[in-house]
Order: structure tokens, then sequence, then C-alpha cells
């Protein structure tokens, strides 16, 4: 057996070991190697409640979905703690006399999804990300980051509250009927009373794709999409069990858990952030803001065990597998991600052929689907907003109108509407594919650096 890294698991509170500890797990080698640890330390307990969870934006490289797939049987076969991979989805449903696209999640298998032969499988290609992007309307963005909200911190919380009901299965989400309920000018007029700006033809032409998805969500057994399932769970709990479908994650009698996240010792800033958030109260106005649940207790046992990257390197090195991506090609947890800073990824666009050479066919990267800037080119044209600038200045009126992006506002010049405008600036993903391809080996001088993603939170 191979040796494991030594990592402290410290609590806030003796009591706390007793609680269901849920690891969220990225994709990348620092959340690997918690897991790990925490595997071959025994510090995982499926009768007491504890999951894996892994949520898939469908963003991610074929390689990282490679290593998830590892992990996870690494994880259920070896040591029998359930690993669950999850989704953002929406269906259709009445509220308030209006009927929606309601927000929630669905389970999906740790095999690709292929519509004939693999319909609950995960899926690849962008669609959860532009399922997201539809419903809400608009792209998520530096300043705006709705992405890690919804496609995370929202799908956990929502998994976390059927899963801690100790249930065998989902509940089934959505109407009984066999075709769309939902009326145009219903939804426009919904959206104007909550302050939306888009015109009717284009709110309806940016629904399109979420109103294309399922209009309900099935019930699924754990079972179907774990090895392990939650019956542990619920032959522990017996019959103190919840009689509900969910349990509260918010309020005086939210369920208490354990959260254990992969960051590192270099990473200061975001340990003591997410450290900080241990002392709110649980009415706390920021609990909501970030996602945290209020009976959610959080640990970071790779910074508490001074774990850094290197150290991570390390361990991977002397492991039967591994990411199979190389280790400075900052390919993982969504490729083209806008957060990785135009110079990073104008570096992955030009060398996307030669980490392809260097990795089987079979996990290289995939065209048209966000393993391939194109297809974040294609989206952010697709989602992006222009809208007529305010002002110019002093409190004058401005002639000129802005686009609204994956990297926030543009300015664009002052050129007569039916043709087309003229990028002052590069950021976006378009001009930073065109920057690399024909300048590859020059550096961006003008728009962003990376910024941590905070995406684990």
């Amino acid at each position: 057996m191979k040796k494991s890294a030594k990592i402290r698991l410290e609590y806030e509170s003796p009591e706390h070991r007793r609680l269901p500890h849920v690891v969220k797990f990225s994709g990348g080698r620092s959340s690997g190697l918690l897991l790990m640890a925490l595997l071959e330390q025994g510090r995982l307990d499926a009768e007491r409640g504890d999951v894996v969870v892994f949520n898939n934006t469908t963003a991610e490289h074929p390689a990282t979905y490679e290593f998830v797939r590892r992990c996870t049987e690494e994880c259920e076969v070896k040591y029998g703690i359930p690993f669950l991979w999850t989704e953002y989805a929406t269906y259709e449903d009445c509220s308030n006399g209006i009927w929606r696209r309601q927000v929630s999640y669905r389970l999906a298998k740790p095999t690709p999804y292929n519509r004939a032969s693999n319909p609950f499988g995960y899926r690849f290609s962008g669609e959860v990300f532009e399922e997201m992007i539809s419903q809400q309307g608009f792209l998520p963005s530096r300043h705006s980051r709705s992405c890690t909200s919804l496609l995370k911190l929202g799908v956990t919380v929502d998994f976390l509250s059927e899963w801690f009901a100790a249930k065998g299965e989902t509940l089934r989400l959505g109407h009984h009927y066999p075709d769309s309920k939902l009326d145009d000018d219903d939804l426009h007029r919904a959206h104007r009373a909550a302050g939306g700006k888009f015109e009717r033809d284009v709110f309806l032409k940016r629904k399109e794709y979420v109103r294309s998805r399922s209009l309900f969500r099935p019930a699924q057994r754990y079972c179907d999409y774990s090895h392990i399932g939650s019956a542990p769970m619920m032959a522990a709990r017996g019959d103190a069990r919840s009689p509900w479908d969910f349990k509260p994650m918010r309020g005086e009698s939210a369920v208490e858990f354990v959260s254990l996240i992969g960051l590192r010792a270099d990473e200061p800033r975001r340990v003591a952030r997410v450290k900080e958030r241990n002392e709110l109260d649980r009415d706390s106005s920021e609990r909501r803001s970030t996602g945290l649940c209020d009976g959610e207790m959080i640990c970071t046992p790779l910074a508490d065990s001074g774990i850094g990257k290197e150290e991570v390197k390390a361990f991977w090195e002397k492991r039967d597998f591994d990411l199979r991506l190389p280790s400075d090609a900052n390919l993982s947890n969504c490729v083209y991600c806008f957060m990785k800073g135009t110079n990073t990824l104008q570096k992955i666009i030009a060398n996307r052929r030669n980490i392809d050479d260097g990795l089987p066919e079979d996990i290289r990267s995939i065209d048209r689907t966000p393993s391939d800037i194109n297809w974040w080119v294609d989206i952010e044209e697709k989602y992006k907003r222009v809208v007529d600038k305010r002002d110019s200045g002093r409190g004058r009126s401005s002639p000129k109108q802005v686009a609204i992006g994956f990297w926030g506002t543009e300015t664009l010049s002052d050129k007569p509407t039916e043709q087309p405008a003229e990028k002052i600036s590069i950021i976006d993903y378009r001009s930073l594919r065109a920057r690399s391809l024909s300048h590859a080996s020059e550096e961006v001088t003008e728009g962003y650096e990376a910024m941590p993603c905070d995406c684990t939170e």
C-alpha cells in the first residue's frame, strides 16, 4: 500500500467529528490528494452520511473527466464511500400562477452521455453551462459569478437537502403534461416586472435553449448513480431518518455538516476568507450571498497541514494514476474560464494542439465543446448584451454602445447600427482567439490578469 500524505483534520468543535462530512471535489489534483488522503487514513464513514460530490459544469477537459472517474472508482469500490456526480438542471412547473422554468439539479452517471445508449451519463459539451446562461438570460462575468453560484454552490445545496433526508431516490420534479405550458407573453411580462430590459423577441431568443431542455426532472435512485448509494446512511439512521423529501439547509433547524475543501497552504487569502465564514451568524446575509448553508462548517485539511502546490505534484508522481494534463497547462476547472486571465488563456489557445499530441486520443480536447476556444467564442457572441452607453462623462449623453460579455463591459465605436461595430478593446473571446493564433509568442499587453476562481467554495 502506498504511503499517503499526512493531513490534519481540524474541527471548530469536537462534536463536529460526528457530523456528516461532505468532500467538495473540484476535479483537480489538490482535491484529488485531499480525497485519497482522507480515504487512506480512514477519515470518511458512509454510515455517518459522508459523501463526495462533483459538480459537473460540462465545461471540463476530457482528461479531467477521466481523472474524476478514476477517483470515483477508488472511492467507491475500494473504500465504500459514495461519490455522486451532479449537474445543474431546470424543469417546468407553475409558480404564483405562472408557468416557469425552475432551477434544480440532476444526478449523472460517471460515464459519457449518449442520447441513445446512455441518456443519464455526464454531459461534456457545454450543455449545462448554456442551460444556466439561457435560464439567466445573460453571461456570467468577472463581476457577476453566476457560474459558480448556480452550477456549483446552488447545486450542492439542493443535492445535500435531498441526500440528508436519507431516502433511496430523489423526488420527481415538474408537471406531468406531455407538452410545454409556458406562455411567451407571460414570460416576458414577468421579465419586465422583475426589472428586465430585453425586448420581447430578444428575450425569447435567449430563452430558446433552456426551453428545449426536459420538462421535468425524473426521480433518480442513488444506487443507479453510485455503487454505494444512500443505503448505509438509511440503515444507520433507521426510523430517525427524515419523513420529508428535503432537509432544511437554512434557518434554525438547518442540517449541520462539515465541508472538506481542497484549498492549499499556498492559497492563504482564499483559506482565510472561507474560514472567516465559520464565524458568521446563521442569519448572516453573507452566508446567503456566498451560498454557505446555515449548518455548514468548513475545513481545509491541506492548508492546515502545510500542503502546497509542490507537495501536491510530488504526491501524484508516486501514484498509480494521475490527472494526465501537464501540471503547468492550467486546463482544469472550466478549460477557458475567463478568471484564468488573458495571458494564460492565450497560451492555452496557442498550445492546444501540442498538448493534445501528448495525450491519448480518447482524452484529447473535442472541437466545438468547452475544451475548444471556438465554443466560448460562439457562446459569448450568442448571449452578450449590447446596450446604449449612459453617458460620456460630466453628465453628457453618449452616442456609443457597450457590449457586456464574459469579461464585463466593452465600448463599441460610433458606427451606424446597421453596420458591425468595431471593437476598441481586445477583451472578448473572439479577439483573444485572433490575437493568440496570429501572435502566439506575444503576451497580451492590455486586459486582465488571472484572478482567484474560488469555485471550490
